[in-house]
């Protein structure tokens, strides 16, 4: 895997080696230059796809993210983001800012949780798009696994979820998801959706 290829590929120039950066369980992540490159051995199809459009999203509605520069099935090219102080507070206000939109129906393109691949899904009321998008999918390929669990699982979702009305979210929020950059806090890897804002999943 080379990221000079990639960006190559891209119409793009850097200089200096690549620098191996922290981050990513499936991909190597690389800074060169100006851009940060990540790249991934036999992904599955519409991965880094998945990813690019994740993070357009957020960033139109006001999420601080790096730049999408390319993508492609091997990898994605993106801003690098100077690393800059710890800012939790300001993590929490651009959170509440985003999960204060309100979007006109719940939707999730097509995506992914690691290689594991998520149908997309358009409207209906919560706790129907959350279990047919995200439960149910994983129910279906452990089924067998699961014994008595199974129904139980299932059985969680015949009655009605809390909710707040569909907004965005950043689908896989966690800390290794988060840069704090020079210029404040920065979500990374953004499988995208919109869901009821006190959840986060792809």
């Amino acid at each position: 895997m080379d990221p000079l290829r990639l960006l190559r590929k891209a119409g793009l120039e850097a200089e200096g080696p690549p620098v191996p950066l922290h981050g990513g369980d499936m991909a190597r992540v690389y800074r060169v230059g100006a851009y940060v490159v990540k790249l991934a051995e036999d992904p599955p199809p519409g991965l880094f796809r998945a990813e690019a459009q994740g993070l357009v999203a957020l960033g139109e509605r006001g999420v601080r993210v790096p730049r999408v520069y390319a993508w492609a099935e091997e990898g994605l090219v993106l801003e690098y983001l100077p690393p800059g102080p710890q800012d939790w507070e300001g993590l929490a206000r651009m959170l509440a800012h985003l999960h204060r939109r309100r979007e006109e129906a719940y939707r999730a393109d097509p995506g992914f949780l690691g290689t594991f691949p998520l149908p997309g899904r358009r409207g209906g009321e919560w706790r129907e798009f959350f279990f047919l998008r995200c439960v149910e999918p994983f129910l279906r390929a452990t089924w067998k696994r699961l014994g008595e669990l199974g129904p139980k699982v299932e059985a969680l979702f015949h009655r009605p979820l809390p909710t707040e009305g569909p907004s965005p979210l950043h689908g896989d929020l966690w800390h290794g998801n988060v840069h704090f950059s020079q210029r404040g806090p920065a979500l990374l890897d953004l499988p995208s959706s919109w869901g009821s804002g006190g959840w986060t999943w792809p």
